[in-house]
């Protein structure tokens, strides 16, 4: 399935399709308030009719290398139809084989998709602590302890 056609496909919907990796971020962490902590990584995959944006979670991550041609099966579509992504599906199988390149040019990548996945770094330090605290909690119950509690 071309690229180009992402719009025309409903939101939701499990494809395959072929393209090659032109960028990949770095691993990131993040909390979800149903799942805990789950790792991702950011990707551009494009064919020769258009690039879209691939999330890979959890366990796909660093399995994709830059510049190689995948077949994909079961990418999950998400987002506006002007706006289409892909994601690694949580639930469902997914599975990838490498394949020989495109024999036609691949397409431009749209320069704000790839401003949404590039690895931003960002330094800082600690200029103060506004407030510190320490707590006393009893493990049973789960409920702070004043000092003035605790046998001698």
């Amino acid at each position: 399935m071309p690229l180009s056609s992402l719009p025309k496909l409903a939101a939701e919907q499990l494809i395959a399709m072929k393209g090659e990796v032109v960028h990949i971020s770095g691993p990131k962490m993040i909390s979800s308030p149903t799942k805990g902590k789950l790792r991702k990584q950011e990707a551009i995959i494009k064919d020769p009719t258009a690039s879209v944006s691939v999330t890979l979670w959890q366990e796909h991550i660093d399995t994709l290398e830059l510049s190689k041609t995948y077949e994909f099966k079961n990418f999950r579509i998400k987002g506006k139809q002007s706006n289409r992504f892909l994601i690694t599906p949580m639930n469902d199988p997914f599975c990838f084989t490498e394949c020989a390149s495109f024999a036609k040019p691949l397409a431009n990548i749209n320069s704000d998709r790839f401003q949404a996945v590039s690895t931003k770094t960002v330094l800082g330090s600690i200029a103060g602590v506004q407030r510190a605290m320490k707590n006393l909690e009893c493990i049973v119950y789960h409920k702070n302890i004043h000092p003035s509690h605790l046998p001698c």
